[in-house]
């Protein structure tokens, strides 16, 4: 074996290795995004619970005061500019995120108020609804199941 055959399979293993290392570091960027978004919900107390009154649509959301709502909504907005960027897989955004932002979407006393329903205001937020919703539609049906979620 010559000395250029061995600089070759060197150069080869270092470009396969560079790729795996790269994936790796693709795979934590978007964990670490996701975990941010997720941990923003639930470490503010104000959020946390904003989102136990979505998930019953309580009637104590009607007084909620707009800033907070706008901060919540925002949230989604987030995860759909990250799924945007490829920096989220839309399964995952679902199954951590979806429902809530569906819940949130159907409130009659969530868009109520100071804060009124506005898809035009809200489209980044309504278009991650109706991804979610046909993700919602789609697992329901059988077409994929939470199992392949991916990071």
């Amino acid at each position: 074996m010559t000395l250029t055959m061995l600089a070759e399979i060197a150069t080869v293993a270092v470009f396969v290795w560079g790729i795996i290392t790269f994936r790796q570091d693709v795979t934590l960027r978007r964990a670490d995004h996701f975990g941010r978004v997720r941990n923003d919900l639930v470490s503010n107390d104000k959020l946390a619970e904003l989102l136990h009154l979505v998930e019953h649509d309580d009637e104590r959301l009607a007084g909620i005061d707009a800033p907070l709502k706008m901060t919540f909504v925002c949230v989604f907005e987030e995860v759909e500019l990250l799924r945007r960027a490829g920096l989220m897989k839309p399964a995952l955004a679902y199954y951590m995120f979806g429902q809530t932002a569906i819940n949130c979407a159907d409130s009659h006393h969530f868009w109520s108020g100071d804060f009124p329903r506005d898809e035009d205001y809200w489209g980044l937020f309504f278009g991650f609804v109706a991804e979610m919703r046909e993700l919602h539609r789609q697992k329901c049906s059988g077409e994929w199941s939470l199992e392949k979620i991916e990071v």
